[in-house]
């Protein structure tokens, strides 16, 4: 499978495989938001912490043109997972 020809659904799996290896994210809160921007395929990813009652954006993930998983953080984008999961 060629990562960089995700359907909606296949990035947005790849997405959740990443979240669930991130203690502080409740799962069953999280919502997922496709957008393009950039050329990217881009998910959104909103949430509550546990113990949080307002949901706040959680993570940003995109594929990159090298189809890795990456993440934005402080404005740069950061690869967390070279193979579709």
């Amino acid at each position: 499978m060629d990562p960089r020809n995700l359907t909606s659904a296949q990035f947005e799996h790849w997405v959740k495989t990443d979240l669930s290896t991130i203690p502080d994210v409740d799962m069953s809160t999280c919502r997922y938001i496709h957008k393009f921007k950039d050329g990217l395929a881009i998910i959104y990813v909103y949430g509550k912490a546990p113990g949080e009652s307002d949901e706040a954006l959680i993570r940003i993930y995109a594929v990159s043109e090298q189809g890795y998983l990456e993440i934005k953080d402080s404005g740069q984008w950061y690869v967390v997972s070279k193979e579709y999961k």
